[in-house]
């Protein structure tokens, strides 16, 4: 029989508590603060993998085909492209 949707794995949980209390027991925020000053880099990688990401759109998607000559350049013709439309180089 599988977990019910939205409960955590009994393994991941608790992984998660001994690290937690490894932690604790490692000097908790204080040392962690303290690692950080010495090693900003490796700090704010971390850090930044915790982050959350939403990404939200609202507005419109316009897909347009693009014509390449087979040596990979771009076809020279521009003009169906809407004047506020960015070119690529």
């Amino acid at each position: 029989m599988s977990r019910p949707k939205g409960t955590s794995n009994k393994f991941t949980a608790t992984a998660k508590q001994a690290f937690n209390l490894a932690f604790q027991g490692m000097g908790g925020i204080e040392k962690l603060t303290e690692w950080g000053a010495e090693h900003p880099t490796e700090f704010f990688k971390l850090y930044a993998r915790l982050i959350p990401v939403d990404t939200v759109h609202s507005g419109s998607i316009e897909h347009r085909n693009i014509e390449v000559d087979f040596d990979g350049s771009k076809a020279d013709d521009k003009s169906e492209l809407p004047a506020e439309t960015p070119t690529i180089n």
